[in-house]
């Protein structure tokens, strides 16, 4: 299940403040640490999101102690059995959860960048962004494909090569809203 707020001017300081309070203390002061106050404000309504599918979809009403594995992907200490995912650009936050492995990835939409692509991209998926029509929109549908990718495997970043390789030989199931100012992908085994 996804879950997505895009509407972030409409939490009030009020609001916020709830927000900081239904967080366990660890992932409270990992907000609060955070420098811009947009970057607080994203973290705590993702983890509201959390919250509200926890509920929805898994009757937990308390607030889950967040773990993390080897490789830093967190997970929820008493319900191991639940998988989640989180993401946040300066449009939109977005939350899955399921009863399987899942990743989510949200990323603003903006002109098209060469240089980053070619930075990121292998050879080939360099060539085909450069024939099509909405290269920025095709970019950004490839990128949040790839992390949420990792973000299911609960991996670092291997090399544009590599994880090209990944996502092209992988069987996970991808689904992806293009929305006029990001695109969202869920990435689900």
């Amino acid at each position: 299940m996804i879950y997505i707020h895009d509407d972030l001017g409409s939490i009030s300081k009020e609001e916020f403040e709830e927000m900081m309070a239904e967080m366990a203390e660890s992932r409270r002061q990992k907000c609060l640490a955070l420098r811009q106050e947009t970057d607080r404000l994203q973290c705590a309504i993702a983890h509201r999101l959390l919250l509200k599918a926890l509920r929805e979809e898994f009757g937990i009403r308390d607030i889950p102690v967040w773990s993390f594995n080897p490789n830093g992907k967190p997970y929820l200490r008493d319900y191991p059995q639940i998988h989640f995912s989180l993401s946040h650009c300066k449009e939109a936050v977005a939350c899955a959860v399921a009863d399987h492995p899942v990743g989510i990835d949200v990323e603003s939409l903006q002109a098209y960048d060469s240089s980053l692509a070619r930075y990121v991209c292998s050879d080939g998926e360099y060539e085909q962004l450069k024939s099509k029509e909405d290269a920025a929109t095709a970019f950004c549908v490839l990128w949040t494909k790839k992390e949420s990718l990792l973000k299911l495997r609960g991996e670092s970043f291997p090399s544009r090569e590599q994880l090209s390789d990944l996502l092209e030989n992988c069987n996970n199931k991808f689904h992806t809203l293009i929305h006029s100012r990001y695109v969202l992908s869920l990435c689900e085994e």
